[in-house]
């Protein structure tokens, strides 16, 4: 799936699957005109949450995946089979 890649998570401290947040557009918009532009506001804070952090650890919710070396073009998921590939590799 495109919205989703593997990189090391600092909070779990191991390779996981990170997803890219969406903002779904027509259920806010339906939201914003029951209630007359009262929740507009809110779907503009959460467009912007997405924007600025648009990726999570599908685990902990941690926003900032972290790339280590080469080691994740091949294809490692965890810090150690990451540290060891890049060595061989090299």
């Amino acid at each position: 799936m495109e919205n989703e890649f593997d990189a090391f998570c600092v909070r779990c401290r191991q390779a996981r699957t990170f997803v890219r947040l969406r903002v779904p557009i027509l259920p806010n918009l339906l939201l914003t005109a029951v209630t007359a532009g009262l929740w507009g506001p809110v779907w503009f804070f959460r467009c912007l949450g997405s924007a600025m952090r648009p990726w999570r650890c599908k685990s902990c919710g941690w926003h900032k995946p972290e790339f280590h070396g080469l080691s994740y073009a091949l294809g490692a998921r965890s810090p150690e089979e990451r540290s060891a590939k890049s060595r061989n590799f090299a």
